[in-house]
């Protein structure tokens, strides 16, 4: 039998675009491991490691396990019947969220952010040799 847990984040009251994230991130972890949304839900510990395997930047991570807490909470069925895994899923957020606070606190970059990274003086050399060609003369 197939669960409509998608109408579940639907009817909550939260923002149009955190409903999106949240149903699309819990239908690509669906997708991949081939699994129903019961299983996702009653399988924290495996879920987090498959994540972590994959090698998923921290935040995505975090926006997966927030989209299947924000199901548990509004699914109220669900979040009773599994309290142990949602109390899991919780720890997961919590952890996750005090990473996220203390690596913004710290200015640290992210490892994305390290390899997208210019210099700014390649910045301005950019936009100085721009200005020699047509483009220059949009100014």
């Amino acid at each position: 039998m197939s669960v409509d847990w998608k109408s579940y984040i639907q009817s909550a009251e939260i923002s149009e675009v955190s409903k999106k994230m949240y149903i699309s991130q819990i239908d690509i972890l669906l997708e991949e491991l081939k699994k129903p949304v019961e299983w996702l839900i009653s399988h924290p510990d495996d879920v987090y490691k498959y994540m972590q395997a994959k090698n998923l930047s921290d935040s995505t991570i975090r926006n997966r396990v927030s989209a299947i807490c924000s199901l548990l909470k509004h699914w109220k069925a669900a979040g009773d019947e599994f309290q142990k895994e949602k109390d899991q899923w919780a720890v997961y957020q919590k952890d996750l969220n005090k990473k996220n606070t203390e690596r913004v606190l710290s200015g640290d970059p992210t490892e994305r952010e390290i390899v997208n990274w210019i210099p700014w003086k390649k910045i301005l050399a950019i936009e100085s040799s721009l200005r020699r060609t047509e483009f220059g003369s949009l100014r």
